[in-house]
């Protein structure tokens, strides 16, 4: 094989590579304007809500692998996933240890959130 087709082979698989990043980010961003408009149409209930809020009171983890496994226990996996991100940011990873203001402004402010009050 010649340089030249060898670098022909190598800019058409570059090509394909930048056409598949742009697909991969397309449907990324779908996705999340799918989720976006569920969340819109289908908020926790109150009894999720509640729920929730029984965890972060217990101790028990909303944010990581831990904290999204409980989620997904009690709410569908979208919401999940998004209160666990919501969470790790807001809240800390250190068993809902609030990065600042301690338990009660984490209670407040993850309070906030679940009533669309305050976003992520």
């Amino acid at each position: 094989m010649t340089s030249l087709s060898s670098f022909l082979l190598w800019q058409h698989a570059q090509e394909q590579h930048t056409q598949l990043l742009q697909q991969a980010d397309t449907c990324a961003h779908e996705i999340e304007m799918h989720a976006q408009r569920h969340r819109k149409e289908q908020p926790p209930t109150k009894r999720e809500k509640a729920a929730i809020l029984s965890m972060y009171y217990q101790g028990l983890p909303l944010c990581c692998r831990g904290g999204l496994a409980n989620l997904r226990s009690i709410i569908d996996p979208c919401w999940a996933e998004y209160i666990n991100d919501w969470a790790y940011e807001n809240l800390g990873c250190t068993g809902n240890a609030p990065k600042e203001g301690g338990f009660q402004q984490g209670r407040e402010k993850l309070e906030k959130f679940l009533n669309g009050e305050e976003d992520a």
